[in-house]
C-alpha cells in the first residue's frame, strides 16, 4: 500500500510468509473521499492520456488506442470490483494473455496493470511508482493500450478499479 492526497492506495499484492501464515491478518484500506466524482468513460480517458503523457515524457511515442484491448480490460475491472479484489490471475478467465487470446488476439507482446485507487493521478503515479508497473508503461515494443475502469466502492467510499494493457502488433 501507499498513499496519496486521496488516501492509501494499493501499489502491488505479494503474500509471503517463511513456513507459517498465521502471522498474517487482513488489513483494511480506508480510502480518502474521491476529489472529483467521475464517469468510468471519462476516468479511463483520464488515465489512457495520462501514460501517453509519462510515455512521451520518457522519450516513447504515444499508444494507440485499441477497442479490443480497452473492452478485455473493461471486463477485468468490472470483474475484480464485483469480486471487491485487484489480481493478474482470475479465478474466471485466467491469466491476461488467456484473456486476450480468448478474445482472438495473438500479440507478440502483451503487459497488464491493474489498481484500485480514487483518482486517475492515483492509478498513474502507483503504477510509475512501482518498478514492475512502471516498466509496462515504458515498453518501447508496445504499439496498442487500452484501459478499462470500473467504480465500486471499498466501505462508504468510491474507489476505481483499474486495468491497462499493452501489446504489441497484432
Amino acid at each position: 500500500m501507499g498513499v496519496d492526497g486521496h488516501g492509501p492506495v494499493v501499489l502491488a499484492l505479494f503474500p509471503m510468509a517463511c513456513g507459517s501464515w498465521s502471522y498474517l491478518k487482513k488489513a483494511k484500506a480506508v480510502p480518502k473521499p474521491v476529489a472529483k466524482d467521475l464517469k468510468s468513460k471519462d476516468f479511463q480517458k483520464i488515465v489512457f492520456n495520462m501514460i501517453n503523457r509519462y510515455r512521451k515524457s520518457v522519450k516513447l511515442k504515444p499508444l494507440r488506442l485499441s477497442s479490443a484491448l480497452t473492452t478485455i480490460s473493461l471486463n477485468h475491472s468490472n470483474e475484480m470490483c464485483k469480486a471487491g479484489k485487484i489480481y493478474h490471475f482470475s479465478p474466471i478467465t485466467g491469466r491476461p494473455d488467456a484473456r486476450v487470446k480468448k478474445f482472438g488476439i495473438k500479440p507478440l507482446m502483451i503487459a497488464e496493470n491493474v489498481a484500485v485507487a480514487s483518482s486517475p493521478k492515483a492509478v498513474v503515479d502507483s503504477w510509475i511508482l512501482s518498478t514492475g508497473h512502471r516498466q509496462n508503461l515504458v515498453l518501447k515494443k508496445a504499439i496498442y493500450g487500452g484501459v478499462g475502469i470500473c467504480k465500486g466502492t471499498i466501505g462508504k467510499t468510491n474507489v476505481y478499479y483499474a486495468t491497462f494493457m499493452t501489446s504489441s502488433k497484432f
